[in-house]
């Protein structure tokens, strides 16, 4: 969800510390340089002013210095690549919907088509495997269903699905649920290989969302070869669409050792600032994402924070958004490792300074 520090994802380049202190340190460093400024503009004091703009300085300063250093450090060297798409079908299966009036379905007060072709989708799959040579594919959140049950999916994913990730030899993650509402991920490698399924951990319950299927965070093992590589297996990990909005579903994924995050979402139009948690998270964890969206926001992001390919669109259309992306080390970063104890930090801060500033303040009327 937005926060403070939501406007800044466009500028990459300017926030990277939070591989270091996280998204909550962001928030912090925001409030308080929003908070210094504020102190300068209304204190009547010229030394509390001149003590606060000296503050404001260094602390800018330090800020922006390690930003640029890092961003300008970080792509230095060699690393394994990958060709990655995300596959957006601009609306949903008739199938995946119990009422479709007029080719529509309410989604957020918005009219979104259900009159999508699963044949289309693979065909653009297809399409952009052959075009783009794209390795890894990822199709939006719970798009294909719904079935009544757990065995009619399975059936579902070895008739259709594993053999066309088999047939275009490609990792593939593909969102699908079942009537009784269960939200999941399933990732299949190129050998056509059922590597596992994912249930959201977070679902949107103030939106009365709910996920019956969880399993946990999960990651998958892959070997390199498909990506032309021959040494260590390549480590991939399902999230989904809100699931982002949370620090540590992807920490818990990066402490792992987890390269990439493959994660099918369905936003609406008024969030399609949505992709901002997605370039928090990639800088946090120092790993590429991927998010395949319905129709609105689609993108890939790097290991910086950038977003090298996207598509954002108020009204909901079919697109697919592909790029090459450096896969992440495996290595766990601060943030992922220390990050939840970021904002008891912040507060001990904040606790500490008014007590300086009370004290100081009692100093100058003993005086």
């Amino acid at each position: 969800m937005p926060n403070l520090a939501t406007p800044l994802y466009a500028v990459p380049s300017l926030i990277q510390p939070i591989s270091l202190v996280g998204c909550h340190g962001l928030n912090f460093f925001v409030g308080a340089v929003n908070g210094g400024i504020a102190q300068v503009l209304s204190t009547s004091s010229p030394h509390r002013r001149s003590q606060t703009l000296r503050s404001l300085f260094f602390g800018i300063s330090l800020w922006v210095g390690v930003s640029v250093v890092q961003y300008s450090l970080l792509d230095a060297g060699p690393g394994r690549t990958a060709t990655v798409a995300a596959i957006a079908p601009g609306g949903l299966l008739p199938s995946a919907v119990l009422t479709c009036k007029n080719g529509t379905r309410s989604h957020f007060g918005e009219a979104l088509p259900c009159n999508a072709s699963l044949k289309e989708q693979i065909e653009w799959t297809r399409r952009v495997v052959v075009k783009n040579n794209a390795k890894m594919v990822v199709w939006s959140e719970a798009w294909v269903g719904a079935y009544e049950n757990r065995t009619q999916l399975d059936a579902a994913v070895n008739h259709t699905f594993a053999p066309l990730a088999k047939e275009l030899g490609i990792l593939l993650t593909i969102g699908m649920h079942t009537m009784d509402r269960s939200n999941l991920a399933v990732t299949i490698s190129p050998t056509g290989e059922v590597l596992g399924y994912y249930g959201k951990m977070n679902p949107v319950q103030l939106l009365g969302e709910r996920n019956p299927t969880q399993y946990g965070y999960r990651d998958f093992d892959i070997h390199p070869d498909w990506l032309g590589y021959t040494k260590s297996k390549v480590r991939v990990g399902p999230l989904i669409c809100y699931d982002m909005d949370f620090p540590e579903s992807v920490a818990t994924l990066k402490r792992r050792g987890v390269e990439i995050v493959l994660s099918p979402s369905s936003d609406w139009s008024a969030m399609r600032n949505h992709i901002a948690a997605y370039v928090f998270r990639a800088i946090e964890n120092r790993m590429p994402i991927v998010k395949a969206d319905t129709g609105w926001d689609s993108a890939i992001v790097d290991a910086r924070g950038n977003v090298i390919a996207s598509y954002t669109s108020q009204v909901s259309r079919r697109h697919i958004v592909v790029g090459t992306v450096k896969l992440g080390s495996g290595d766990s970063t601060v943030a992922a490792v220390y990050g939840n104890l970021v904002p008891l930090v912040c507060l001990l801060f904040l606790v500490s300074w008014k007590f300086v500033i009370v004290r100081s303040d009692g100093h100058v009327k003993l005086a």
